[in-house]
């Protein structure tokens, strides 16, 4: 069917925060979805959640053993049969105009393969906190960003179903806790990537998910894709004093020469914001 969005929501003991989070893509403004749910061998409620709602477009799929979050996340968009996927997770909530919003916006601009936005950041009894706006909407901004870190909210993104299943790009499972990060460095090779800039998502912080276990797993990772992104700049194999060189710039402490080297060797990024943004960031004299 035409405009149909498949939300992808991996599923892993989350039945505290379970309901809310289906009720709330059940409540979308844009009814033409499939929720389609990967439980990951949860050993509390969850599937019992799930089995509660009486609603054709849910589809569950129930893993054997137990793979992961990412793996997951593949097995799903594997299965679903929408035009666009959403990435969703079990412990988040959405604005009723999320799926709308976004789907708008793609149909409108083709260049662009993937839609993030601002989320409002609840805690674990849905009180909101504030507004989280700190990615850009501006394309060359950032391409630079991608350098350093993530530059989307990763349950906030909407993005073509041809990024999975015409161009092969799908979660690289063995970076594990940052394959999200890798899977918008690849998607940056074929198309563009924003970040529309009012919350759609209202973004669960709290002690039991990745980014509070893993942190140090997720930033071991996350060094590999910076290294990975040097390919653009001509350097396939960084050496010993490359790589101290570059995770010392994107890790904001000093980096002036390496700066200079990298875009003398470049013809990807906009110069100047590549020049401006690590400057202004890492407080590096200009």
């Amino acid at each position: 069917m035409k405009n149909k969005i498949s939300v992808v929501m991996p599923v892993y003991n989350a039945g505290r925060f379970l309901r809310e989070a289906i009720e709330s893509v059940l409540g979308q403004t844009h009814e033409n979805f499939e929720l389609v749910i990967v439980d990951d061998c949860s050993s509390d409620n969850s599937v019992q959640i799930v089995k509660s709602f009486d609603d054709e477009r849910i589809i569950l799929i129930e893993n054997k053993q137990n793979t992961g979050n990412y793996p997951c996340r593949n097995r799903g968009i594997k299965q679903a049969t929408g035009e666009f996927i959403a990435v969703m997770d079990a412990d988040d909530i959405m604005v009723p105009e999320r799926m709308d919003t976004q789907l708008l916006f793609l149909l409108n601009n083709e260049q662009y393969m993937a839609v993030g936005s601002d989320v409002f950041v609840v805690d674990e009894n849905s009180k909101e906190k504030g507004i989280w706006s700190k990615h850009s909407n501006n394309f060359e901004e950032i391409k630079v960003r991608l350098l350093k870190d993530n530059v989307c909210t990763h349950p906030t993104l909407m993005l073509r179903s041809e990024v999975f299943k015409k161009h092969g790009i799908y979660y690289n499972e063995k970076y594990l806790y940052s394959a999200d990060y890798e899977l918008l460095y690849q998607i940056s090779k074929i198309g563009k990537i924003t970040n529309i800039k009012i919350p759609l998502l209202k973004y669960r912080v709290h002690s039991g998910q990745i980014t509070a276990k893993k942190k140090n797993e997720q930033d071991l990772y996350k060094h590999q894709i910076q290294l990975k992104q040097l390919e653009r700049f001509g350097i396939s194999a960084p050496d010993f004093e490359q790589i101290e060189n570059h995770l010392n710039l994107v890790n904001l402490d000093k980096g002036q020469e390496w700066l200079n080297y990298l875009i003398e060797h470049t013809d990807f990024y906009d110069k100047n914001i590549l020049l401006n943004e690590f400057c202004t960031s890492a407080l590096l004299y200009c």
